[in-house]
């Protein structure tokens, strides 16, 4: 499972094999570790939840992603590519959350290891 931020969005990208996981324990969980000093590590999970719509959570040292049971089910059990929500966080912005299938690129990328990435539509 890949983690991408950028300003006030937040993208989660499962490879072929992530997807399988989600589907069977419909909670997957990564983490980076960037030493070995207490709270050295981040957490991010993607889990389902009796909701109406994809929510994020940030907590401690853990990202956490919601996603409401029928759609994650709907998802991994059908050729739907991803899963997108705008959730405001106060008058003047909002956080944009995002859950994607991750396809293989369209370039090959040196020291990327796609292979259980989908194949991508367009090759």
């Amino acid at each position: 499972m890949k983690l991408r931020i950028r300003g006030n969005s937040i993208r989660l990208r499962l490879d072929q094999r992530d997807v399988k996981i989600f589907g069977e324990q419909w909670h997957l969980e990564n983490s980076i570790q960037f030493g070995t000093a207490a709270g050295g590590i981040l957490k991010y999970s993607i889990t389902t939840a009796d909701i109406p719509k994809l929510k994020c959570k940030f907590e401690g040292n853990l990202i956490q992603v919601l996603v409401p049971k029928k759609l994650a089910y709907d998802w991994v059990n059908s050729q739907i590519v991803g899963m997108e929500h705008h959730t405001s966080i106060t008058e003047n912005s909002q956080l944009r959350i995002l859950v994607e299938k991750d396809f293989k690129c369209l370039q090959v990328r040196i020291n990327e290891d796609e292979s259980r990435s989908y194949p991508h539509p367009k090759k």
